[in-house]
């Protein structure tokens, strides 16, 4: 028999924001954030037998659709200003 163990937020819904909120017997892990299929991390399921699903916010994605959205490109200030077209000053973290 499969069981599983569940986390979840105050309003009921499956929450977890550090690691996975379903974690199956099986050794299926699923990650969810306020009640929707979501990591930024990697796969929001990872099944035993190797099967990964990335999710952003409840929306399936292919890996290649979740690199691409969750790619950190670093910029100097002169390349963001030349993106941007106009000058910028950096106030604060």
């Amino acid at each position: 028999m499969t069981t599983r163990k569940e986390y979840r937020n105050l309003k009921g819904e499956l929450h977890r924001e550090n690691g996975p909120a379903i974690e199956w017997t099986s050794g299926t892990k699923e990650w969810w954030l306020n009640g929707k299929r979501h990591r930024e991390d990697g796969p929001a399921i990872e099944r035993t037998n190797g099967t990964k699903v990335w999710y952003l916010n409840d929306e399936e994605l292919t890996e290649e659709e979740f690199n691409a959205r969750t790619q950190v490109k670093e910029l100097s200030i002169a390349e963001l200003e030349e993106m941007l077209g106009f000058k910028i000053k950096v106030v604060g973290e």
